[in-house]
């Protein structure tokens, strides 16, 4: 069974979430891609061996958690809609986005949305669908069919952001 932590830190006035991965659960050409390329979207890692644990550092400073409101709700769909398309090219999938609060966070002065991605074996256990259902709460159409599309266990992110899609007409 995959271990993790994660905890905030500050370093003088910046403000990092630290996440603990145990070496045999990350994929090590993924931790590469993440340090090695600026990916839109995506908040770059620094990264630190400690023992068997895997440090990676995401700077947060600026950001906040969650919604501010119904336009950044937009820009959160819009944010996951890009990275879908732009991930396969560095060999990345969905899966490892961190999209519940503490890893989807708000950039209120470029009014963007940046994820941390977890360069995990196992990303089964890290999409937090029900964070991204509640999000919808406000656009009726889009929250009704997340709603119904829950009653399916098999569903992924990627079903989740081809019904948006379809629904908003992105």
């Amino acid at each position: 069974m995959q271990e993790k932590r994660e905890e905030i830190y500050y370093c003088g006035e910046r403000r990092y979430r630290r996440f603990y991965l145990e070496h045999s659960q990350i994929w090590e050409y993924e931790l590469k891609m993440l340090q090695y390329n600026d990916i839109k979207g995506l908040i770059k890692p620094t990264a630190q061996w400690e023992d068997q644990w895997l440090l990676l550092d995401f700077d947060i400073t600026g950001m906040t958690e969650g919604a501010a409101d119904e336009a950044a709700v937009e820009r959160y769909l819009q944010g996951l809609i890009e990275l879908e398309s732009l991930l396969p090219e560095y060999f990345l999938t969905t899966e490892g986005l961190q999209i519940r609060p503490e890893g989807a966070l708000y950039h209120a002065e470029s009014r963007s949305w940046r994820f941390c991605y977890l360069p995990l074996k196992d990303k089964s256990a890290e999409q937090n669908l029900e964070f991204f259902r509640s999000l919808f709460q406000k656009q009726p159409r889009l929250y009704l069919q997340m709603e119904m599309m829950k009653e399916d266990p098999e569903l992924d992110l990627r079903d989740y952001l081809a019904a948006a899609k379809n629904t908003l007409g992105c």
